[in-house]
């Protein structure tokens, strides 16, 4: 009797190991590598949606102003699928679903529109939905893996949005599953540095004030921010400039993301015009500032820049009077 019982536990036993066997398969995915899409200028207001392509990595703009100020494409993130386990349990087709995963750091919004694209994969169906998306690999080999590219949305959030600045992430999960096994997701992981867009306003017009034409020859009229006032140099005599009213420098401020490098872009001249029948008079800008500059503050924070543009121009004793005026734009963009 005992004997018999000894059997039936070791036939017990045994069974209870091969279903044990059965169910030890594990399918793991790894992702690599990080994919940066380099330093992304917001939008005033609303959400720029990047597309990146799963194939190529090529990064496109669907919606939205933000811009990239990093070129080129990224490097495409590559999903590793590993089974563990004996040929016969490893010889099943494996379910892949594709998902945004956490929370969405600082500007970045929840990936979104999942793609998947073959590497040594074979799929056994067609990628569907978006978010999740779902698909079936082929059995893969005892201890061996297959790979796929995965394509997504990325969301970048805009000035408006009181989010704050600087390194975005936004993350994803690769999960397996089959009808017998474990699976282990992994993570992957896409990013962009966010920086607030640059601004330009002017703060007050240029304005030479009130001058007396000279009696004979000619004369420059030279409003240097350097220097201050509205002076006259020259060969020519008689000239003058009034009191009133006041002369003024045209001013602007920039605004941006700080520590930030802008370049400043002035006009080398303009042109004001005057009353009928008189010759357009051309001004030489006088900026107090040009060319690479940088924010004031760090980067995370609020940056400002401030110049002012004066000018120079040449009048003689048969310019005729009246008002002039004329117009200019001064430009930034980030370097």
């Amino acid at each position: 009797m005992s004997l018999r019982l000894f059997n039936n536990l070791v036939a017990f036993l045994a069974a209870l190991a091969w279903a044990q066997g059965v169910q030890a398969q594990t399918f793991t995915v790894s992702l690599a590598p990080t994919a940066n899409l380099g330093t992304i200028v917001s939008a005033a207001s609303g959400v720029t949606t990047f597309r990146v392509d799963d194939n190529t990595g090529a990064v496109s703009t669907l919606s939205g102003t933000a811009a990239r100020l990093t070129s080129g494409t990224v490097q495409p993130i590559v999903a590793s699928v590993t089974c563990t386990g004996t040929s016969t349990q490893c010889n099943r087709q494996v379910t892949i679903t594709i998902a945004s995963a956490g929370t969405p750091t600082n500007r970045a919004g929840s990936l979104t529109n999942f793609t998947a694209t073959a590497g040594t994969a074979s799929f056994a169906s067609t990628p569907s939905g978006s978010n999740p998306v779902t698909f079936r690999l082929n059995p893969i080999a005892r201890n061996s893996s297959v790979t796929f590219f995965v394509g997504y949305d990325f969301p970048i959030k805009a000035d408006n949005s009181g989010t704050a600045t600087g390194l975005s992430t936004s993350l994803f999960s690769v999960t397996p599953s089959a009808s017998s096994g474990t699976g282990t997701p992994g993570t992957g992981t896409s990013s962009a540095t966010v920086i607030r867009s640059i601004n330009l306003t002017n703060s007050g017009t240029l304005s030479f004030g009130r001058l007396v034409l000279p009696a004979s020859g000619s004369q420059t009229v030279t409003y240097n921010p350097a220097v201050g006032g509205v002076r006259l140099s020259g060969s020519g005599s008689g000239g003058s400039v009034l009191s009133s009213p006041s002369p003024s420098l045209a001013g602007f401020a920039v605004s941006g993301e700080g520590g930030q490098a802008f370049t400043l872009t002035v006009p080398s001249s303009f042109t004001l015009n005057g009353p009928g029948g008189s010759t357009p008079i051309t001004i030489t800008t006088l900026p107090s500032a040009s060319g690479s500059q940088t924010l004031s503050g760090s980067a995370g924070a609020a940056g400002s820049f401030n110049f002012t543009v004066g000018g120079s121009f040449p009048v003689t004793s048969t310019t005729m009077g009246g008002s002039y005026s004329g117009s200019f734009a001064a430009t930034v963009q980030y370097n």
